[in-house]
């Protein structure tokens, strides 16, 4: 008999097994694990490249919660046998050195969401965790808590053991699915890459990898896509897959080629900017058009060419959201060869176009000018207004920059309109800041790299990007005047950056995380920074906070990727780093972030005392020797 068939066999029995025993209203023996996620970089903390800690040095006690996933009812919980009390659906359990506890509950075969609080020896809640849609009691419900009001290490590596810390990679793209799980595509790996002259490179990261929000881990998944500066759009998928998502533009690079070169100090490349593509894509030029499609069940990844006749090809990026009425999503394409990346200006070209719900593609648009770090947003409340900002870092002079400082491009328009900055509240233009789309059709610009006269007489010098002094503007549409209008944030303790990421969280109006990015610090290079702070544009004149009071990021990082998860967290994944202390060698970091913003409750417990009641599945945790806590059967 195959192995594939004996446990087919065995699974059918325990199936069987379980039914029977709801029917009879039997026991039936569930298992669960907790683990508590690391605050690297913490005296006594582990890395984000170690086991955790164990729970007990962290927590006293723990309440534990167990529902059905369609939200029709909680189960009874009690403590173990022995000990049984009235039946509640929150139970307490006082933990011990061990790290073992026990409960009862009245469990029938299903799908179950499972939160676990933690509470330190006051009574204070410390750390929270939650599974969703766990097949109990057939399956071990593994669930990782992370410390209120932090940001904690993200889960490891699910596969062989080798590592447990993602893939390292940076200048990637985050895509979060319909089911809450994300997808990391493409970017640079390496490490020790030459900071300045745009000598070396980074070479490509072509694998991809999948965060999966159940279980807290990344997995590695099927195929190849060895693409960086590349648009991601996620088109309209069925809730539980397969999902597709059309990788526009970019580059694509063999394994030993330089990826993406850097400038820090922005003297070799011309336009002046940090970051320029590799000189030697393969096919010579830009990568064509496909769609990603991944099937969540089965976990495989294919790619189909796109039925999207017209699609130039050129470095993208892209407006975030397909909602609203009409589902559209509008693509910039910006530098079109990277073998002029030390040439003339004619290696930037400006291009524009939508594409809708089922992912056609409308004509192409030509912009005004060609752009590099520029950001494309839809603004406005009709749905067919894209704002493209920024990023004219080829412009001859201020003027030139400041007058074509962003354009407004209309669905079926066959022309642009110009958007002076200066005018109307407006900032001025800057380059690899970030945009993002926020309620009643408003879009948040964030940092960037100021526009500034490099010399001559009237600032007529081709225009330098270095300074990084922009700050927090609201820009929207004037539908009545057709212009854009623009109001400033007071940016309190804001550091303006670049190469940052900006996140709407989930479940969280108009809430807008700042994460990262490079900083001006006073020395000859930018730093790396470790900022969180959230912006609301709800609040009168806008507020800015600190998004922890106990601190940022674990790991400065600027070029790295975020994505909301449920629960109003958010992963931080990749980025970059200096190598070393004269900040002329950079590496590609494989660690990933957590953020979990939330207040802890005000509520105290007392974690001497025991809740319990007549049960009937038996189920008990202790310590495993991986540093978690696991069952004890």
């Amino acid at each position: 008999m195959s192995v594939s068939r004996a446990r087919s066999i065995r699974r059918r029995f325990a199936l069987g097994a379980l039914l029977l025993a709801a029917c009879r209203d039997e026991p039936v023996r569930g298992s669960i694990t907790l683990e508590l996620a690391p605050l690297a970089g913490e005296e006594g903390e582990p890395g984000c490249d170690q086991p955790s800690r164990l729970l007990f040095e962290v927590a006293a006690c723990v309440t534990l919660r167990v529902c059905r996933s369609d939200g029709s009812a909680c189960a009874d919980l009690s403590a173990p046998d022995g000990d049984h009390g009235a039946a509640v659906e929150r139970l307490l359990v006082p933990l011990d050195r061990t790290g073992r506890f026990g409960f009862d509950a009245r469990l029938r075969p299903a799908l179950y969401d499972v939160e676990v609080t933690a509470y330190d020896a006051s009574g204070a809640a410390v750390a929270f965790g939650r599974r969703s849609s766990v097949d109990l009691p057939r399956e071990r419900a593994r669930v990782r808590l992370y410390r209120y009001a932090a940001s904690s290490c993200a889960g490891p590596r699910d596969q062989d053991g080798t590592s447990r810390t993602p893939l390292p990679r940076a200048f990637h793209v985050a895509v979060p699915l319909p089911d809450g799980d994300v997808l990391l595509l493409g970017g640079v790996t390496g490490e020790n890459v030459p900071a300045t002259g745009l000598m070396g490179g980074a070479p490509v990261q072509a694998a991809i990898e999948l965060y999966d929000t159940d279980s807290e881990r990344f997995v590695t998944l099927p195929g190849r896509l060895p693409r960086v500066l590349f648009a991601a759009v996620p088109l309209p998928s069925p809730a539980r897959g397969p999902y597709r998502v059309r990788i526009v533009g970019g580059f694509e690079y063999d394994p030993a080629a330089p990826a993406l070169r850097f400038d820090l100090q922005q003297v070799a490349s011309h336009p002046r900017s940090p970051v320029m593509p590799g000189p030697s894509p393969v096919g010579g030029g830009p990568a064509r058009t496909v769609d990603l499609v991944y099937d969540p069940l089965r976990r495989t990844v294919r790619f189909e060419a796109a039925d999207a006749p017209g699609i130039p090809a050129a470095a993208a990026n892209v407006s975030s959201i397909f909602s609203g009425s009409p589902q559209r999503a509008a693509v910039l394409l910006g530098i079109g060869d990277p073998g002029a990346a030390v040439g003339p200006r004619p290696m930037l070209v400006g291009t524009s176009f939508w594409i809708d719900a089922t992912g056609m593609a409308g004509a192409p648009l030509r912009l005004r000018a060609g752009r590099f770090g520029a950001s494309v947003s839809r603004i406005g409340t009709a749905g067919s207004l894209a704002l493209v900002w920024g990023g004219n870092v080829a412009a001859t002079s201020l003027v030139q920059a400041q007058s074509e400082a962003g354009e407004l491009v209309e669905h079926g328009a066959s022309a642009t309109v110009a958007v002076r900055a200066g005018e109307d509240g407006l900032p001025l233009p800057t380059a690899w800041h970030s945009a993002t789309e926020l309620p009643e059709g408003r879009v948040l610009v964030a940092g960037g790299l100021e526009m500034q006269c490099s010399g001559g007489t009237g600032c007529t010098q081709p225009i330098l990007t270095r300074f990084v002094s922009g700050g927090l503007t609201v820009l929207g549409h004037d539908s009545t005047r057709g212009v854009v209008t623009g109001m400033s944030i007071d940016p309190g303790p804001y550091r303006s950056s670049a190469f940052h990421t900006a996140t709407r969280l989930l479940e969280v109006g108009g809430e807008v995380v700042l994460a990262g990015g490079l900083v001006e610090d006073g020395a000859m290079l930018p730093g790396a920074s470790d900022q969180l702070v959230t912006v609301n544009v709800e609040a009168t004149g806008g507020a800015v906070r600190a998004l922890l009071p106990t601190g940022g990021l674990r790991y400065a990082r600027w070029g790295h990727a975020a994505a909301p998860l449920p629960g109003g967290r958010l992963l931080v994944s990749g980025g970059m780093a200096y190598a070393t202390a004269d900040r002329l060698s950079l590496r590609v970091l494989d660690v990933a972030e957590v953020v979990f913003p939330a207040t802890a409750p005000l509520e105290r417990v007392d974690c001497s005392a025991r809740e319990g009641g007549t049960g009937i599945v038996d189920a008990s945790v202790d310590s495993a020797a991986d540093g978690s806590t696991g069952p004890d059967f």
